[in-house]
C-alpha cells in the first residue's frame, strides 16, 4: 500500500511522507552504486581469472601421480586422482 504525500510516513519517523520518505531512492538504485558494484565485480574476476593462469598447474589438478602407484591403482590425468586397476 502507498502512503499518500500528506499522510505519516510508514517508515515510523513521525514526519508527513512527502518530508521524509516521499522521492527518495533506495541506495542501491543510484547510478554511482550500481556503477560501484558492476566495477568490483570486474575487477574480481580479473583477479580470479589471473590466478587460475598464472597457477603453475593451470588451476585444475596436477598431472603427476603424488607418489608410488597405491597396490591396484592406476593415476588418471585427466581426473587427477587414483583409479582402481582395470
Amino acid at each position: 500500500m502507498k502512503a499518500g504525500r500528506n499522510e505519516p510516513c510508514p517508515c515510523g519517523s513521525g514526519l508527513k511522507h512527502k518530508h521524509c520518505c516521499a522521492g527518495k531512492t533506495p541506495w542501491y538504485s543510484r547510478p554511482t552504486w550500481t556503477a560501484a558494484l558492476i566495477g568490483l565485480l570486474l575487477v574480481g574476476s580479473v583477479v580470479l581469472a589471473s590466478v587460475a593462469i598464472t597457477r603453475p598447474d593451470g588451476g585444475g589438478s596436477s598431472s603427476a601421480p603424488p607418489g608410488p602407484a597405491p597396490e591396484g591403482k592406476v593415476w588418471s590425468a585427466e581426473h587427477g586422482h587414483w583409479h582402481d586397476a582395470p
